[in-house]
């Protein structure tokens, strides 16, 4: 089967898309949150590399972290210990 070759629309980089065989794709693998899987489809029409997919996933899951962190630090909250 032929794969599509495809230019990221986010950094230029050149790679092989595999839509067609997803557990092969570049992009299988990378854990990327809805609310992240939303904004990539508000923002983009076409797929991201594996590499800025795995930047903006790192991303998204420090503005978790500092969303838990904030929240754990709030007066009358339970830290969970």
């Amino acid at each position: 089967m032929k794969h599509e070759q495809k230019t990221c629309p986010r950094c230029g980089a050149a790679f092989e898309c595999k839509v067609n065989n997803p557990v092969h794709c570049q992009c299988a693998g990378i854990d990327l949150s809805e609310r992240l899987l939303d904004r990539l489809a508000a923002t983009w029409s076409d797929c991201l590399c594996a590499a800025c997919l795995r930047h903006l996933a790192a991303a998204d899951r420090a503005v978790d972290e500092v969303a838990d962190s904030s929240r754990a630090r709030q007066p009358g909250t339970s830290t969970g210990a």
